[in-house]
């Protein structure tokens, strides 16, 4: 779960977020279709992305000549 979480950080944090939440939705109906005994994601804190680590590339400016 923790390296899933490593891996939202680089999102938004809508998407991480969203993503967050399907996964943990997705292994929740897992577990009461008895296909694993727990729901690995209710024992972690949600994942937060914050957008100081996302990597924006500026526009690049038209050449003049």
């Amino acid at each position: 779960m923790a390296d899933i979480q490593d891996g939202l950080k680089c999102y938004s944090p809508k998407t991480a977020t969203i993503t967050w939440s399907v996964l943990k939705n997705a292994l929740e109906a897992a577990r009461d279709e008895n296909l694993i005994r727990r729901n690995p994601a209710k024992m972690v804190r949600p994942v937060s992305a914050s957008s100081s680590s996302l990597k924006v590339n500026p526009p690049s400016l038209p050449d003049d000549g």
